[in-house]
């Protein structure tokens, strides 16, 4: 955690269930594209090279499911992961993105906190509508505190 950048954090929303597996496989047309990540993360891990992969891994994530209704809304009982990637495997159309849990948090706080988070709920589809794998720059610590999530961990 310590490692983790304050600058950027990954999004992976999937379809998959995330709490009886300790990884999401994301279409690889879905991860890392160019619209949806910052130019210079796009330029230095979209190919998931070693050196890109090293990067991705100290980059906080969140993890979660896609939404189960539209327009920013989703069960409350939905939660999202807040989590550490450990390995990236590339296996052929899709990636397998392997994490590890730091901490569990109502997913209904991203919706509530879209701006804070920089997502898209705005419309009937929203980020956390669709299974994929995107990259915000954003500092996540400041998002969780402006969400009222004060006891994450964080880098000091």
């Amino acid at each position: 955690i310590q490692k983790f950048s304050r600058q950027y954090y990954q999004l992976l929303v999937t379809c998959e269930n995330i709490m009886e597996q300790t990884f999401v496989s994301p279409l690889a047309n879905r991860s890392l594209v160019k619209a949806t990540v910052p130019d210079e993360i796009f330029d230095s891990c979209s190919t998931l090279s070693p050196t890109g992969q090293d990067i991705l891994k100290t980059i906080p994530a969140i993890i979660c499911h896609e939404n189960t209704e539209y327009n920013a809304v989703t069960d409350p009982k939905q939660m999202a992961i807040y989590g550490r990637i450990l390995k990236i495997n590339r296996l052929g159309r899709e990636n397998r993105v392997h994490f590890k849990i730091i901490r569990m948090f109502p997913q209904q706080l991203l919706c509530e906190h879209c701006l804070d988070f920089d997502l898209n709920m705005d419309c009937y589809i929203t980020d956390l509508n669709s299974s994929a794998w995107t990259v915000h720059k954003v500092d996540l610590f400041s998002a969780f505190e402006s969400a009222g999530l004060k006891d994450m961990p964080k880098p000091n």
